[in-house]
């Protein structure tokens, strides 16, 4: 019993160690840096100025323990990063390729007719609205850590590893099983415009029975790989594909908007909400979904050009171009034809038909089959950066992380991700597939949102440190720490949702449904220190009105799962039990972060150590920055003895080169001037931290010899180019060493 409680201690804490801040920009950064050319321009008008990093290191050679070596810093898979190809169009027409499917058509019938009448477009504005505050919450973070990964990315900094393995695992179902399922419907709707035309599918490819839930279907196979094809070629290439279709789809969308518009019978509308308010929810329920998809926008983020900037345009400018879509449809069609007599099936080929309009039939499933392509192709490119993620940080095995060498995309995981979806597709059915959806979803949602309660509000150490308002201040310390208080909030908004939902006695909804609010006000009475405030730069967004976003985001979400069948529920228990058999015994001993560091021992904030370590070694690296070339191997040791001074005897990890808005060497700010006017490689996320003992995870033994290498490298490079700069009047910051001294 002894050994397996030390095993479960063990597993317990390995399972809380939090990926830094500085630690994730420390490998965007070497991505960056391996992919920036030789000599980059300093001219601020080339656009790959704007997203590379300051300084170039490739093929630089470094004095480490007294051997010089060739240095290629690279990621996980041996191969470049990706490129940086997208812009905000390219955002946005992914945004709304993944958010507006075939469900458009096809659901906005279904929830007008059974659930809420006219009103259907309160519905969508409800579900907009619902949508929009996780919207929020994923737009800060986008902007703070444009990283792949999306919310297990987040997660890893703000939760812990465990929970962001177990978001991670679960989002790779929801893409899987979302792509598939897709993929089903895209086969249907292409035999609809082919049988529409008069013709018929021939037997080879036409679907097959095999027995219920199941059929053999060569089309959607077919339909996932071809995509898989073009998505492994190249970013650049899937965009322009997707912008075609996209066009496409809002182009038929207008048309029927404009069309339908023509016809409207306003009598339609007079008994409005015929099911009450009771019945708008409802339907504000099953219309979110047709809202999802929005959040693969931050997949992409490493691939975009400017990402602090373009991110939450393309997440929040997609959002709104889908709402106004969505409402406008919904207006049409609830004009054009009696709620009664919507069909479920067809609901806008059938109205178009009641009118004399067939034809009109034609082009919405035209209209269908473009949505279906767009938002097949937005999870096939999703989840593939997800698997990317999770094996940059050994969770999954290397094989997962490679990038192809010319098509700068993470090759391997996408032929993996289209075999596996085109597999599904060839024998489920969609009507098995559809009701594994979307769970997972509203899952990430309710984590990011606590994730920007626990970044904005750090618990303090002490109930004595706390800077919250009375009477909170006095309220015990788990009261006080977002990550404490947010699983209670998840618990009574749940059962709350429940009694809503299932028409329990009402006493239960009240009852739990006050204890809920109360536990939701006490983060109302957080202050933001500070060090949170310092912590975002000017080009940083961040959402707004917190806490009161973040928290009716999760009471949202939690109404949201509820509704789902218990089905759904056991599907998603059955998957997190794999995913944590498959993390105990590969991810949490591969871990790279656990190679990397030993078990935190302090409770520190990870947004707030990266300050401290970069102040300490922007001290080393100006008093050593007279030092020649020769004597670089020394000034590493000469850090170390510095640190070493300290009472922890911690040595710094920053290096003055990656993040931080001033430069040694640099006594009038030209460097950062310069920076000023480029893209920087990631969020400058500045932040001053209070006088803490730096975690006994950065000792020297804990500190990989990539790492070590990695900040000898940025911190050689300092000081030569130092050196060079001062013999060529300044004119040459921006120049590697080898370009340096082919100058001279």
């Amino acid at each position: 019993m002894g050994n397996l409680s030390n095993y479960f201690n063990d597993f317990v804490q390995t399972s809380r160690r939090k990926k830094s801040v500085y630690q994730l920009r420390l490998e965007l950064a070497t991505d960056e840096i391996s992919t920036s050319d030789p000599s980059p321009s300093t001219d601020t008008n080339d656009t790959s100025m704007k997203n590379a990093d300051l300084f170039n290191l490739e093929n630089q050679s470094s004095t480490l323990n007294g051997s010089t070596s060739s240095v290629s810093i690279t990621n996980s898979g041996g191969a470049k990063g990706f490129k940086k190809c997208l812009n905000v169009t390219d955002l946005l027409a992914f945004g709304v390729g993944s958010i507006i499917g075939a469900g458009i058509f096809v659901l906005t019938g279904y929830a007008a007719h059974e659930k809420a009448g006219p009103a259907i477009i309160v519905s969508y504005l409800v579900a907009g609205i619902c949508c929009g505050l996780s919207g929020l919450c994923y737009a800060e973070f986008a902007s703070r850590i444009p990283c792949s990964g999306s919310t297990y990315s987040y997660s890893y900094i703000m939760v812990g590893e465990l929970v962001a393995w177990i978001v991670g695992w679960d989002l790779t179902l929801e893409y899987m099983i979302a792509s598939a399922s897709v993929g089903r419907g895209w086969s249907g709707y292409l035999s609809s415009i082919i049988t529409s035309g008069g013709g018929k599918l021939p037997k080879p490819i036409a679907p097959v029975y095999l027995a219920d839930g199941f059929s053999l279907d060569i089309i959607a196979f077919l339909s996932i790989m071809v995509l898989t094809i073009i998505i492994a070629m190249g970013m650049k290439e899937s965009a322009r594909f997707n912008k075609i279709f996209v066009v496409i789809k809002v182009a038929v969308i207008i048309f029927v908007i404009v069309l339908g518009g023509v016809y409207a019978d306003t009598s339609n509308w007079d008994n409005f909400a015929p099911y009450g308010a009771k019945g708008i929810f409802n339907a504000a329920a099953i219309t979110f979904f047709a809202y999802l998809g929005f959040d693969g926008v931050c997949n992409v983020a490493e691939e975009v050009e400017n990402p602090q900037r373009d991110l939450p345009i393309g997440i929040l400018g997609s959002l709104g171009i889908s709402t106004v879509l969505y409402i406008g449809t919904a207006g049409v069609l609830t004009l054009l034809v009696p709620y009664q007599l919507i069909d479920n099936e067809a609901p806008l080929s059938v109205a178009f038909e009641n009118i004399g309009l067939k034809w009109a039939s034609i082009i919405v499933a035209i209209g269908a089959f473009a949505g279906l392509t767009t938002a097949q192709l937005g999870g096939l490119i999703s989840q593939p950066r997800l698997y990317y993620s999770l094996s940059r940080d050994g969770l999954l095995p290397k094989w997962f992380g490679k990038i192809h060498p010319r098509f700068k995309t993470p090759f391997n995981a996408t032929m993996f991700t289209g075999v596996c979806c085109a597999t599904i597709s060839l024998f489920v059915n969609i009507d098995v597939l559809a009701d594994m959806v979307s769970i997972g979803t509203l899952l990430s949602f309710t984590l990011v949102s606590t994730c920007v309660l626990i970044l904005r509000y750090p618990a303090p150490n002490t109930i004595s440190e706390s800077t919250a308002r009375y009477p909170v201040n006095k309220f015990p310390k788990f009261l006080q720490s977002s990550a404490t208080l947010v699983p209670i909030i998840v618990i009574f908004a749940a059962i709350t949702s429940l009694g809503y939902v299932k028409s329990l006695h009402w006493a239960i909804i009240l009852v739990f449904g006050f204890i809920g609010v109360l536990f939701s006000a006490i983060p109302f009475f957080f202050t933001e220190t500070p060090e949170t405030i310092l912590s975002s730069s000017k080009k940083t967004f961040l959402c707004p009105l917190v806490p009161f976003i973040p928290i009716l985001s999760i009471w949202a979400n939690m109404y949201l799962m509820v509704s789902l069948s218990w089905g759904t529920w056991v599907r998603l228990i059955v998957w997190l039990i794999i995913g944590l058999i498959i993390y105990v015994f590969y991810g949490r001993k591969n871990s790279k972060l656990g190679k990397e560091q030993q078990i935190p021992q302090d409770n520190f904030v990870p947004m707030m150590e990266m300050d401290q370590l970069e102040k300490k070694t922007l001290g080393n690296s100006t008093s050593s920055s007279s030092s020649s070339s020769s004597n670089n191997e020394n000034n590493l040791d000469d850090n170390d003895d510095n640190s070493s001074g300290n009472s922890s005897g911690e040595i710094p990890l920053a290096s003055s080169g990656v993040t931080g808005d001033t430069f040694p060497e640099d006594p009038n700010n030209e460097v950062s001037n310069k920076k000023s006017e480029r893209q920087p490689l990631s969020p400058a996320i500045k932040s001053t931290t209070p006088k803490q003992k730096t975690p006994s995870s950065l000792s020297p033994s804990t500190i990989s010899p990539r790492i070590k290498q990695t900040i000898s490298n940025i911190k050689d490079h300092f000081d030569l180019n130092s050196n060079n700069n001062s013999h060529n009047n300044n004119n040459n910051k921006f120049e590697t060493l080898d370009s340096s001294e082919s100058d001279d």
